[in-house]
C-alpha cells in the first residue's frame, strides 16, 4: 500500500507531466505559425546560434565568462528548438522523486 508521500510524490508527478505537455503544446502552436517562424528566426540571430561560443576579444585571446554568457543565450534557443523536435505522441517522462529515507 502507498505511502501518503508516495501518494503526494505522484501526484506532483502526474501534475507536472500535464503541465510540462501543456507547455510543448503552446511552443508547437506558437512557432509552427509563419509568424512564429519569422519570430524563431529573429531569436536565432539574437542568441547567437550560429555564432561560436568562444570568440577573442580586445586584450584576450579568449574570455570565459563572456564564452559562458553567449552560451546561456544560445541554451535559450536550442530549448526551443529541442521542444518543437519532441514528438507529440511520445510519453513526456519526468525524473521520479527518490522516496523519502525513513528514519
Amino acid at each position: 500500500m502507498p505511502t501518503n508521500a508516495e501518494k503526494e510524490n505522484h501526484a506532483r508527478s502526474v501534475a507536472a507531466t500535464e503541465q510540462r505537455t501543456r507547455i510543448l503544446a503552446d511552443v508547437r502552436a506558437t512557432y509552427s505559425s509563419d509568424h512564429g517562424k519569422r519570430t524563431l528566426d529573429v531569436l536565432r540571430l539574437r542568441c547567437g546560434y550560429d555564432r561560436p561560443a568562444f570568440l577573442p576579444t580586445a586584450g584576450s585571446p579568449l574570455d570565459p565568462l563572456a564564452a559562458a554568457f553567449r552560451d546561456g543565450r544560445r541554451s535559450i534557443y536550442q530549448e526551443i528548438l529541442d521542444d518543437l523536435a519532441t514528438a507529440e505522441d511520445k510519453p513526456i517522462k519526468l525524473p521520479v522523486a527518490i522516496r523519502p529515507t525513513d528514519p
